[in-house]
């Protein structure tokens, strides 16, 4: 049975199922995470079934999801605690949905839609049970965090879906879904990942515990789409969604005539291989009969559009538009993003980054340049842009995207000149995500006339017949051997994350104590008084809360400062 065609679970039912789980079967889950994977699963009536040795686990969602005991069982004597029950539900999506069975909503169901006024007792009540769940993890350690850490988690996780907490609920899924990886070993788990998502957690609720319930603290549940009058957009690129929390589609950016970006997404629950059906699929543009591949090249008149805040098109039925032509990205109004200096649209992206997600205007944070193939150097594409080479990342590592291909397929044209649609990489100088190219002259690009001139890197494979050398491009010296002068900081971060506080015992105090002394060296007084207090909170009899508090001040020192030297690295190119 694939993965996507199975229920979700609630985040409250899980965290009650694996806290019930005694403890010798919480050691042997913890250790086999995956198992209920090679279990046999199939469909019947409406149920899902899985068998395996003679035990049956009958599950019974509503709407998609199960979220209460009543829809899951198990044969075998010890259910419900028991080790089947675990595993299979273990195995199913964590659904971010707000679902209150009896049983596991320790409060009240809430409105969904983003709080006004005061934290209410619920959402302080809720924040402090989300802070020190994931503050429990720097306590042991994620390596050493099992099934009873990620039930606190997810126990957490609804407290704050009832209590409309949509962003600690968020981060929390995440933080869950983080360490899933981490214990299953799997390729997608990423250590920084899980250190942005603890920390988000923590200072989010640390905020709401002290009865800040602004808009960007709270989150939203579903964004509000309002009227924002007649548009004609022009197709510009589409890319690939393929999330950690488990959702997948694509998105569509559009372009209207003063060169504001529009987006129209096709994202929900799935596996990866969505993004290349929804890619092929409907763009739902009212009634207009185009795919997410047609509309990322043709136009589009809207009547009356509905938008987010942050220009996220809605879609549906109710929309009237009509289709219209495209236009060539050396047409206005797309040939004016290719205008601006890259070190002001550089400037944009760095001030996009610094907005909330919600209400970052679509495309903020793209760069749009000619640029030429350098070729290949460490099996990555290098481009150069004014003289400046530039490498060229994957935005998703995964194989139902064609990035990686593509990207080998264009760095065995050097000279190749291309226009360029790519996401700065803000702690990596000098890279880039490379999202979309473009024909600049005859010659270089051979492409089917229905692709307009221009590729969708992660959605549309390129062959090697299709790309043609050209004249080798000029590259000037440039500046970006600068060191990470935070790295001593940046790696005891990440050491307390997987490892807990005895990463930061006697044992490591000499250790501590020169990167100290090296931070002071590269006149970062900052960053060694954060690891200093970091040190004295570990290695004392300190509350796990005040490990939490001093860990989280460091990291939003370490990534303000990293990011402020990331931008000197990026502009002194």
């Amino acid at each position: 049975m694939a993965n996507d065609s199975r229920p979700r679970v609630s985040a409250g039912l899980l965290g009650a199922i694996l806290d019930a789980l005694p403890p010798r079967l919480r050691r042997r889950l913890d250790a086999e995470p995956a198992m209920a994977e090679s279990w046999e699963w199939r469909v019947a009536d409406q149920e899902v079934v899985v068998t395996h040795e003679g035990a049956t686990v009958i599950l019974r969602p509503e709407g998609g999801t199960v979220s209460s005991s009543a829809q899951a069982s198990c044969s075998c004597l010890l259910a419900p605690a028991c080790l089947h029950l675990s595993a299979v539900l273990l195995a199913l999506e964590v659904s971010s949905e707000v679902i209150v069975a009896p049983e596991v909503a320790p409060v009240a169901k809430t409105s969904r839609k983003t709080a006004a006024g005061p934290a209410t007792e619920s959402m302080i009540t809720a924040a402090k049970l989300i802070s020190a769940a994931v503050g429990r993890i720097l306590e042991v350690g994620a390596s050493s965090a099992g099934v009873v850490v990620t039930g606190e988690v997810l126990r957490a996780v609804h407290s704050c879906q009832v209590a409309g907490l949509h962003r600690c609920a968020a981060a929390g899924l995440r933080v869950a879904r983080d360490l899933g990886r981490l214990r299953a070993d799997e390729p997608e788990f990423r250590l920084r990942d899980l250190r942005n998502d603890i920390a988000d957690a923590l200072a989010t609720s640390r905020r709401l515990a002290r009865g800040d319930s602004g808009a960007d603290v709270v989150g939203t549940a579903r964004r509000a789409y309002e009227s924002v009058g007649s548009l004609r957009l022009y197709g510009l690129f589409s890319e690939p969604i393929i999330s950690r929390s488990g959702y997948a589609g694509c998105v569509t950016y559009m372009v209207d005539r003063d060169q504001r970006i529009w987006a129209l997404s096709d994202v929900m629950p799935g596996e990866a291989s969505r993004a290349v059906q929804a890619y092929g699929g409907p763009a739902g543009i009212g009634d207009v009969s185009l795919s997410h591949r047609e509309s990322s090249r043709s136009g589009v008149h809207i009547g009356e559009a509905r938008a987010s805040e942050d220009r996220r098109l809605g879609r549906g039925q109710q929309v009237r538009a009509v289709r219209a032509a495209g236009v060539a990205w050396t047409e206005d109004p797309i040939n004016a993003l290719f205008a601006a200096p890259l070190a002001d649209q550089l400037a944009r992206a760095w001030a996009g980054y610094e907005l909330p997600d919600t209400v970052r205007p679509q495309g903020e944070t793209f760069v749009f340049v000619e640029a030429k193939v350098l070729g290949e150097r460490r099996g990555q594409l290098m481009i150069v842009v004014d003289g400046l080479p530039l490498t060229c990342a994957a935005a998703i590592d995964n194989p139902e995207a064609s990035y990686r291909d593509n990207l080998r397929v264009l760095s065995e044209a050097p000279g190749l000149a291309l226009r360029v649609v790519g996401r700065p990489i803000l702690d990596t100088p000098s890279t880039i995500e490379l999202l979309a190219v473009g024909v600049v002259a005859e010659g270089g690009l051979d492409l089917p006339a229905n692709w307009a001139g221009r590729v969708n890197i992660g959605l549309d494979p390129l062959t090697r017949n299709q790309v043609h050398p050209g004249a080798p491009p000029v590259v000037r010296s440039h500046g970006h051997s600068v060191p990470d002068v935070l790295d001593p900081l940046a790696r005891r971060l990440e050491r307390v994350v997987v490892g807990g506080r005895l990463t930061m015992g006697d044992a490591a105090r000499p250790s501590i104590d020169r990167e100290i002394a090296v931070l002071r060296r590269r006149h970062l007084p900052t960053a060694a008084a954060v690891l200093s207090d970091l040190a004295a909170s570990s290695v004392s009899r300190a509350p796990s809360a005040d490990v939490a508090e001093r860990w989280l001040a460091a990291a939003i020192y370490e990534t303000t400062a990293q990011r402020r030297l990331a931008v000197r690295r990026w502009i002194a190119g």
